[in-house]
């Protein structure tokens, strides 16, 4: 499939109200949730970049849900990798926190309205990637270049990416060793989570300086 047509849809903003929200002019959507250890952001690397916001003006505001009282499945509700869990230690109180407070259509109208996303790759990575808003994005166990989104026809338009430092070997183990059968890259091989680690505060501050 060639590059133009792999495009994620456009959400078309202002479909929906927001107001009952009362968000402030400037503000970034702060991804604190994750599926799977691999992919969780350490709190206190999240807190730099909640006050290096704050300090730009930059209000943060916090999405997503972990309420799995709201999937009707028993499968799901049994399934832990089928919710999002949030990093606990995170300065919730520094920002807005409407976790587990917005609808799928809510979240993407304030997603639309935000300066810019920043946080691991997950769910709100790709519904920000319907939008044009600027993205800040850490990749630990999947290269990004198997899983950047497409924005009108170009992998990555709009998005810087932080990743863990290229001494880590095995950084990106899932898309290297993918020959591996039998292998859940969802927890780590060495059972050390290096690559989280290593999602810092300063990486991301890096990426955010021109954009707020």
């Amino acid at each position: 499939v060639r590059d133009e047509f792999k495009s994620y849809p456009k959400y078309p903003v202002g479909h929906t109200s927001i107001s009952k929200f009362v968000l402030p002019e400037k503000y970034a959507v702060v991804n604190i949730g994750h599926t799977i250890k691999a992919k969780e952001w350490p709190a206190a690397e999240t807190n730099k970049v909640i006050d290096f916001l704050i300090s730009k003006g930059v209000t943060p505001v916090f999405l997503g849900k972990n309420d799995i009282q709201d999937h009707g499945s028993a499968k799901i509700k049994d399934d832990p990798l089928m919710h999002a869990n949030f990093a606990v230690g995170v300065n919730l109180k520094k920002g807005v926190n409407l976790l587990n407070k917005t609808s799928l259509i809510e979240t993407m109208e304030i997603l639309a309205k935000a300066q810019v996303f920043v946080g691991i790759d997950g769910g709100l990575l790709h519904m920000a990637a319907c939008t044009d808003i600027p993205i800040v994005v850490g990749f630990t166990f999947v290269e990004p270049m198997h899983i950047l989104p497409y924005r009108d026809g170009v992998m990555g338009k709009g998005m810087s990416v932080v990743e863990p430092d290229e001494s880590l070997k095995c950084r990106g183990c899932q898309s290297k060793w993918a020959h591996l059968y039998n292998v859940d890259f969802r927890s780590c091989w060495y059972d050390d989570y290096e690559c989280t680690k290593q999602m810092t505060g300063e990486k991301f501050i890096d990426k955010l300086r021109t954009l707020v």
